[in-house]
């Protein structure tokens, strides 16, 4: 059974991008509701203390074609390889490696 999940989910989500980012959508969206500030103000202890480990929003995919210029004088072009998942559901981790890059 989990292989066949397992196989499901890369032919049908993974391998299509536009599947994917549809897929990521609903979880972006849920995650604004669960912010920081809301889960500190339940009742139950215990979840109050979750509240500092809940991230914080990822911003924007980053999709192909992304591109960020450089702070100061252009020196040199990098590449960043990207992976299928990471650029839509944490895409605030490529715009930081890109300006480290």
């Amino acid at each position: 059974v989990v292989r066949r999940v397992r196989r499901l989910v890369l032919r049908h989500i993974v391998a299509r991008p536009r599947v994917l980012a549809a897929a990521a959508l609903l979880p972006r969206k849920l995650a604004g509701l669960l912010t920081r500030e809301r889960v500190a103000k339940l009742k139950p202890k215990p979840l109050r203390r979750l509240a500092g480990q809940i991230p914080r929003g990822q911003g924007a995919p980053v999709r192909p074609g992304f591109e960020l210029r450089p702070a100061g004088q252009e020196r040199a072009r990098v590449a960043l390889l990207t992976g299928c998942i990471m650029g839509e559901v944490f895409g605030e981790v490529h715009r930081a490696t890109a300006r480290v890059l």
